[in-house]
């Protein structure tokens, strides 16, 4: 499997501009066949803009996206904003799924990063449910790479690929955890992680909006083994790994990790 890792900064004002964005990326890559693109949370809009505005555009989102995914072919992944349910003034942070023909999956974040002074669940609704695999992906949002039962639950229900966009705020260890956490979540699970963060706007000589959670880039691919297949820097770049999927099953037979756990244990809430 063959995946592009499209790391950029999204803009703050503009759903069109971030569209534009990703459609560029699709007709670059065109030329270099990918199975996935995957993109940063927030590409349809930045934290820190009009998300309520963002969310009344997800139409609009998913259609830039199929377009997209029509020009070079293949599977995008990247994260939006819809409105919440139940006329909740919020809105869900949504990483969606596209194929040339529509919209084939739709996450709702389900871990709100309440944390370091900052409360996300203010402005979005928590999901509630951990996302089915689409053709072998699992899905995760940012501040989920926190929680390693969805991700083992999501590999015992075959996805051989966990994939996590994130707008990782920067701040003191941040950037040790997002590696750590890659890192083992790929262990813990048996499955390749793809982790794909927002560019860091300082690295490209923006100051950003300090009090939002944005970026500090350093996307990567880990495998099972825990070892790095690619890391990228911290600006904006696009990396492109060609993924051995098939190695997966052979791997969880040799160690079986996911057949030997206890099942029934909530392993996010354990020693609480």
């Amino acid at each position: 499997m063959k995946i592009a890792l499209c790391q950029v900064a999204s803009s703050t004002t503009s759903v069109e501009a971030n569209i534009a964005t990703v459609k560029d990326a699709a007709a670059k890559l065109a030329a270099s066949p990918c199975d996935v693109l995957v993109f940063p949370e927030a590409m349809a809009l930045s934290f820190g803009g009009d998300l309520p505005k963002a969310a009344e555009q997800w139409n609009s989102w998913v259609e830039g996206l199929r377009c997209a995914a029509a020009v070079a072919h293949t599977l995008i992944i990247a994260g939006g904003f819809r409105p919440a349910e139940h006329g909740d003034r919020r809105v869900r942070n949504t990483l969606c799924c596209v194929t040339e023909h529509g919209l084939v999956r739709a996450y709702d974040k389900i871990h709100g990063f309440d944390a370091l002074g900052y409360c996300e669940r203010d402005t979005v609704q928590p999901g509630r449910t951990v996302p089915e695999p689409y053709e072998g992906i699992g899905f995760a949002v940012c501040h989920d790479l926190r929680f390693p039962s969805m991700f083992i639950e999501q590999a015992s229900a075959g996805a051989g690929v966990l994939v996590a966009s994130a707008s990782w705020g920067a701040g003191p260890g941040k950037a040790t955890q997002w590696e750590a956490l890659a890192q083992v979540r790929a262990m813990d699970s048996c499955s390749f992680l793809v982790a794909v963060d927002q560019a860091d706007r300082t690295a490209m000589g923006d100051p950003g909006m300090p009090d939002q959670p944005q970026g500090i880039g350093m996307s990567g691919i880990w495998a099972p083994d825990g070892s790095c297949l690619m890391r990228l820097g911290r600006a904006e770049e696009v990396g492109i790994v060609d993924v051995p999927v098939d190695e997966v099953s052979a791997y969880r037979s040799r160690l079986g990790v996911l057949h030997n756990r206890v099942k029934g244990i909530d392993y996010d809430t354990c020693g609480r």
